[in-house]
C-alpha cells in the first residue's frame, strides 16, 4: 500500500512540474537569480474547474491549488509538502479504516468459526458419549454372558473336583483297607511264623511224647496245610495281585492262626501231662521203693513211632524253609520289600502320569539324579561333597542347578519320594554297572549312600530293598523255584538278566552279582561325612556270615558272596572278632571248601576263594581295600 502511495504521490508531482515547467524562465533561486528583492508573487488560489476536465480526470489525487506565475518554488513546496501531508494524513485514515473493517470483519469471522468449532466439538462429544454409552452398553451385556459363562465353568470345575476329591477319598480308602488287610495278614504271618518256630523247638526238646496223634486227633499234614494256605496268601500279597486281597484273605489268615495256636496249645498240654506224668511216676517210684520194670515194647512202639513221626514232619518242613533262609531273615526281607511296594504306590501318579508336563518333570529328575551320580569319585572331598549337597537339596524340596535348567522336585506333590527312589535304585545300580569292573568305586558310593541314609531314613529302606531284590543272596536268600513257576520268573528272582528270551551266561552274572555285593559290604565299613554316625555297620555284616553259612550252599554263588566279602571287610572281622571270626575260617577252609569240590561248578570261583585264605594263613592277614579310608573323608 506505502508502494502505491509514493508512485501516485511521484506522479502528482512531475504532473504539477509538467504545468509550472514553461512558465520559469530565468533563475529565481541564489545568487544569478533574475528576481528582483520584495518582488515576490503571491500564489493564487486554483480556480475551480468543471467537473469531469482532463486535468481532473488525468490526476489521481485532490486537485493542488493553481501556480500562478512568479511564485517561488519554496513555497511551491510547502503546497506540494502541504499537499502530501493531507493525502498522508487521508491514507493513514483511510488505512486505519480498513484496518478496523478488517479486525471487525476478522472478528467477527471468529465468533462464527468459534461458533461453528464449538458446535461441532459439541455434536462430536455428543456423539462420542452415545458411541460410549453405546460401548457401555454393549460391554456389559458380553460381561454378564461372560460372568455367566464363568459362573457357569466354575461350577462345573468345582463338580469336577468335587467328584475328583471324592474318586481320590475311595481311592485313599481303598488303598488303606488294602494296606490294613496286608498289614493283617503281615502281622498274622509274623504271628505264625513265631508259633511255628515254638512248635518246632518244643517237639525238637522233648522226647517220648505218649500217643499224640490218637490223644490230641493230629493230622499229621495240619502243619503243612497251614502253610501251603499261608503261602497262597502271602503269593496273593506280592506284586499286581495285591489289588485281589480281600477280607476273607484276612480271615483266612486269622483262621490259620487260631488254628496253628490251638495246635500248639495241644502240643504244649500234652508235653506238660506227659512231664506231670513222669513227675507223678517218679514221685511214686521214690515214695514205695519199688523197682520199675520196663514198660512193654508193644505197647509204647507206636506211640514213639508216632511221635518220632510229626516231629519228623514238623522239622522237615522247617529244615526245608531254613535251607533257603532263616525265619527272621526272612520277616527281614518280607518287611523290607513290603516298604518298598507301599512306598511305590504312594508315587504311583508321577510314575505313570503320561501328560508332557509330568513325563518332562520325571525326564529333569532323572537327568539330575544320573549326572550327579554318574560323576561322583575320590577326585578330593570337596568333589564328593559337592556332588552330595546337590542330592541332599534335591531330596529335601530345593532348587538344583542342572546346566542352566533349574529342578525342583517338590514341584509335584509325589516328586520328592519318586526321586528318593529313583537315587535309591541308581545307587544300587552302580554295583552292577560300575563296580562291577572298578571295585575301588564302592566306597566313594558307599559314602554318600550312608550321609543320604542319616538325612532320610526311607532313602536307607528304598537302598536295603533294591538290594535285596536285585541279589537277594545278602539276605541271605536262596529263593526257591515255585511249583508252577516257568524258569524265566525263578531266575529272574535270583537276580539273571535275560536278553530277547535267553538268560545270561554264568560267569557274566557272577561278574554282576560281585560288584552289588562289593557295594554292599562297603558299606559295613565306609565312614559316613564328618559329623555322623554309620546307621549300617559290621554287626550286620556277622549276622549275615552266620546265617549264609547255615543255608544250603549253591557253589558259584556261595563261594563268590564268601571272597567278595573277606575281600571288601574281611581285615575288619578279624580285628573285631578274632578267635571267633578265625573259627569260621578254618571251618570254611577245611570243610566247606572240599565239599564244594566235588560239586560241579564254575571254573575258578573256588579257587579264587581258596587262594585269599591260603594266604589269610600264611600272612595272618586280610589285605585293606586300596581306596578303603577308615575315617571320615569329607
Amino acid at each position: 500500500m506505502d508502494e502505491d502511495f509514493d508512485e501516485a504521490l511521484q506522479r502528482a508531482i512531475m504532473a504539477r512540474v509538467a504545468l509550472v515547467n514553461h512558465l520559469i524562465t530565468d533563475v529565481t533561486i541564489g545568487p544569478n537569480s533574475v528576481r528582483k528583492p520584495g518582488s515576490d508573487r503571491k500564489l493564487a488560489a486554483p480556480k475551480p474547474k468543471a467537473p469531469g476536465s482532463k486535468a481532473d480526470e488525468a490526476n489521481s489525487v485532490k486537485t493542488s491549488p493553481v501556480i500562478e506565475e512568479g511564485v517561488p518554488t519554496r513555497q511551491l513546496l510547502q503546497l506540494f509538502d502541504w499537499e502530501r501531508q493531507e493525502n498522508v494524513h487521508n491514507a493513514l485514515k483511510e488505512r486505519l479504516r480498513r484496518f478496523k473493517q478488517f479486525d471487525a470483519e476478522q472478528e467477527e469471522s471468529g465468533k462464527q468459526a468459534w461458533a461453528d468449532a464449538q458446535r461441532k466439538l459439541n455434536d462430536n462429544l455428543q456423539k462420542q458419549e452415545n458411541t460410549l454409552i453405546e460401548a457401555s452398553k454393549q460391554y456389559e451385556v458380553i460381561q454378564a454372558s461372560q460372568q455367566a459363562q464363568l459362573a457357569q465353568m466354575r461350577k462345573i470345575a468345582a463338580e469336577n473336583l468335587e467328584q475328583k476329591k471324592q474318586q481320590l477319598l475311595n481311592r485313599e480308602r481303598q488303598r488303606q483297607l488294602l494296606a490294613n488287610r496286608v498289614l493283617s495278614i503281615k502281622e498274622n504271618q509274623e504271628k505264625y511264623s513265631v508259633v511255628f518256630q515254638q512248635i518246632i523247638e518244643s517237639i525238637k526238646t522233648v522226647t517220648g511224647i505218649p500217643a499224640l496223634k490218637d490223644s490230641l486227633e493230629l493230622d499229621i499234614n495240619a502243619v503243612k496245610g497251614f502253610h501251603e494256605q499261608f503261602e497262597k496268601i502271602i503269593e496273593k500279597c506280592k506284586g499286581d495281585n495285591v489289588i485281589n486281597v480281600n477280607d476273607e484273605d484276612v480271615e483266612v489268615s486269622g483262621n490259620v492262626l487260631e488254628n496253628i495256636v490251638a495246635l500248639k496249645g495241644k502240643i504244649d498240654a500234652a508235653i506238660e501231662d506227659k512231664r506231670k506224668e513222669e513227675q507223678r511216676t517218679a514221685a511214686s517210684i521214690e515214695e514205695n521203693k519199688q523197682v520199675v520194670h520196663q514198660p512193654d515194647p508193644s505197647t509204647n512202639a507206636a506211640p514213639v513211632a508216632v511221635a518220632g513221626s510229626i516231629a519228623d514232619n514238623v522239622s522237615d518242613i522247617a529244615e526245608q524253609i531254613n535251607s533257603y533262609i532263616s525265619l527272621s531273615n526272612l520277616q527281614i526281607y518280607q518287611a523290607v520289600l513290603n516298604f518298598r511296594k507301599a512306598f511305590k504306590e504312594r508315587i504311583s501318579d508321577v510314575e505313570n502320569n503320561q501328560s508332557h508336563e509330568v513325563k518332562t518333570f520325571r525326564n529333569d529328575c532323572r537327568k539330575t539324579i544320573n549326572i550327579s551320580v554318574n560323576a561322583l569319585s575320590n577326585v578330593n572331598p570337596e568333589h564328593i561333597l559337592d556332588k552330595y549337597r546337590k542330592l541332599h537339596s534335591l531330596l529335601r524340596g530345593e532348587t538344583v542347578m542342572v546346566g542352566d535348567n533349574a529342578v525342583n522336585a517338590s514341584k509335584h506333590p509325589q516328586g520328592i519320594s519318586f526321586c528318593m527312589d529313583l537315587l535309591a535304585k541308581k545307587f544300587v545300580m552302580q554295583g552292577d554297572t560300575n563296580v562291577s569292573s572298578n571295585p575301588e568305586s564302592a566306597f566313594c558310593y558307599a559314602s554318600v549312600i550312608l550321609s543320604l541314609w542319616n538325612d532320610f531314613s526311607d532313602f536307607g529302606m528304598l537302598v536295603l530293598a533294591y538290594f535285596y531284590e536285585t541279589c537277594p543272596y545278602l539276605v541271605p536268600y536262596y529263593i526257591p523255584q515255585g511249583v508252577d513257576e516257568s524258569h524265566e520268573s525263578y531266575f529272574k528272582k535270583r537276580g539273571y538278566q535275560y536278553n530277547n528270551g535267553d538268560v545270561e551266561q554264568q560267569d557274566k552274572f557272577i561278574m554282576r552279582m560281585s560288584g552289588i555285593m562289593k557295594l554292599y559290604f562297603a558299606l559295613l565299613i565306609t565312614k559316613p561325612k564328618r559329623g555322623q554316625e554309620s546307621p549300617y555297620n559290621l554287626k550286620v555284616g556277622w549276622r549275615w556270615l552266620a546265617s549264609f553259612l547255615r543255608l544250603k550252599p549253591e557253589i558259584d554263588i556261595t563261594a563268590t558272596a564268601l571272597r567278595v566279602f573277606l575281600e571288601t571287610v574281611g581285615f575288619e572281622m578279624d580285628a573285631r572278632y578274632g578267635k571267633q571270626f578265625q573259627k569260621i575260617l578254618k571251618i570254611v577252609l577245611q570243610i566247606f571248601l572240599p565239599k564244594c569240590k566235588e560239586t560241579k561248578h564254575l571254573g575258578g570261583v573256588l579257587e579264587r576263594l581258596e587262594e585269599l585264605l591260603n594266604n589269610y594263613i600264611k600272612t595272618g592277614k586280610f589285605e585293606k581295600p586300596p581306596t578303603y579310608i577308615d575315617y571320615a573323608f569329607w
